[in-house]
Parts: structure tokens; C-alpha cells; sequence
């Protein structure tokens, strides 16, 4: 079984978006590759990849255990290991009002945060079985400056990033490998809100060609578009960054009270 052709592939949130684009561009332009996807809409998966003979798609929600731990259990039946595993399954809810509300906190947290976890518990014993295995934590450049209303988001990105940077470091003598990927702005299903200004936006596609680019060239970190990610690093930019975002916004809230 551990002779299969290509590689054994599973993308969780992959109904919609950078987890969709991921999954199409693999199947479709590496016809060896086995690519399991997984998210909390059968009815989008089905939708999506019924016509690709190697995409493999489950209903399952990260933050559910159970369910997880069903998907990994069918992996290892059907396929005997997994070679990448792509933790893209995220949400982002905006803070409207204060006090923030604690249940946009509970989903927030549980898909972002312990559902990410939650895929690794379950994916880590048959990413060990494969010889050259990789996990890809899809984090996001909010983590590097401020944003309107994204304080929960970031909250959970950092989170996120902090448990992968930790794993790395755990895993240092093992043969798994990280992958960290810092998007910017993508256009897709979870960044609905168009309230503040978002420099460089990119399509769910484009992002999916540049971290496949990088985890094919395995790189432990992926960030993309650069010029976001300088803008928002450099200190002497910071300034101009809130400028740029706070402006927006009050562009915003004018038009809304006119």
C-alpha cells in the first residue's frame, strides 16, 4: 500500500476558496496524486470535485473529533499514509460592537485554533508512515500589524502560528516538515467584509499557485505578496499603515451615516 504512485494529500476547509483552488490545481495538474479534502458542506464538495476521479471529499468539521479522526481513519484503510497535510480550514468574524461577543469568540477559536490542532492529532501518525512528509499551516499576514474589527481573527491566527512554530521545534528529530504560509489579502468566501481598504488583493487561485510554488521548493515559510508584508514589517511604515486602513474606515462610516 505504502507503494502508491504521487502523494496522498489532505486539505481541510477545502469547499470554498484557497483550500478549493489548492485541491483543483493538485488534481488537475498532478493526475498521481491522491487528494482527500474535507469540509463542513458535503453538498460544496460534491459540487466542486465530483468530476476529479483522484479527489476523495468528506464531511467534516475540524473542530468535531470524531469526525476528524473518522477522515484519518479512512485515509490509513484506503491509502496506508499521508505525504502532505494542508491545515487551510479557518473563519474570520469581525468585531461590530463591545463588548465582543463570546460565542463569535467559541466558533473563532474553535475552528482556527483547536481545529488546527485537532488535524494535526489526527494526521501525525500517518504522516510518519510517509518518507517525505510535510504538514502546510495556511496562517495569514494579519498576525504582523493591526487591522479594523480583525482583533479576534489575528487572535486566532497568532494562536495558530505560535502552536506550528512550537511543532516545529518538537518535531526537530523527526522526518515530518512545516510549511508556514502568510497570505494577504485573497478574495474568497471568508474575507466578505470590504469596510476598510485591503492593498494587493489576490484571487483564491493566484494564492494557490504561490504556496504550492513554495511547498514544492520546500520552504518553511511562504509569504506573499511581499509588498503587504514589508509594508506592514517595516516600523517606520507603521504610521502610514494605520493611516491607510483608519482613513478607509472613516471613509466608510461617512458613507453609512450620509
Amino acid at each position: 500500500m505504502n507503494q502508491l504512485p504521487g502523494n496522498v494529500i489532505w486539505i481541510t476547509g477545502a469547499s470554498s476558496g484557497i483550500g478549493k483552488a489548492l485541491a483543483l490545481s493538485i488534481a488537475k495538474n498532478n493526475p498521481d496524486d491522491r487528494v482527500v479534502v474535507s469540509s463542513r458542506s458535503m453538498i460544496s464538495l460534491e459540487a466542486n470535485f465530483k468530476m476529479l476521479p483522484n479527489i476523495y471529499y468528506y464531511s467534516a468539521d475540524v473542530a468535531d473529533e470524531v469526525a476528524m479522526q473518522q477522515v484519518a481513519s479512512q485515509i490509513e484503510s484506503t491509502f496506508g499514509r499521508l505525504d502532505r497535510l494542508y491545515v487551510n480550514a479557518g473563519i474570520c468574524e469581525y468585531i461590530d460592537a463591545y463588548p465582543v461577543d463570546l460565542q463569535s469568540v467559541h466558533r473563532v477559536m474553535n475552528t482556527n485554533v483547536i481545529g488546527a490542532i485537532q488535524t494535526v492529532n489526527v494526521a501525525l501518525p500517518l504522516l510518519k508512515q510517509s518518507k517525505a512528509p510535510r504538514i502546510v499551516a495556511i496562517s495569514s499576514q494579519v498576525i504582523f500589524a493591526p487591522f479594523p474589527r480583525a482583533g479576534l481573527y489575528a487572535a486566532s491566527k497568532v494562536a495558530m502560528n505560535a502552536f506550528f512554530e512550537s511543532l516545529q521545534l518538537d518535531l526537530i528529530h523527526e522526518p515530518v516538515e512545516i510549511t508556514l504560509v502568510y497570505p494577504g489579502f485573497v478574495d474568497t468566501p471568508a474575507s466578505p467584509d470590504k469596510s476598510f481598504n485591503r492593498p494587493f488583493m489576490m484571487t483564491a487561485e493566484q494564492a494557490a499557485e504561490r504556496i504550492l510554488t513554495g511547498v514544492n521548493q520546500g520552504k518553511a515559510r511562504v509569504i506573499f505578496p511581499k509588498r503587504l508584508y514589508w509594508l506592514l514589517k517595516l516600523k517606520h511604515f507603521t504610521r502610514l499603515w494605520e493611516s491607510i486602513v483608519v482613513s478607509e474606515k472613516n471613509k466608510q462610516n461617512n458613507k453609512d451615516f450620509s
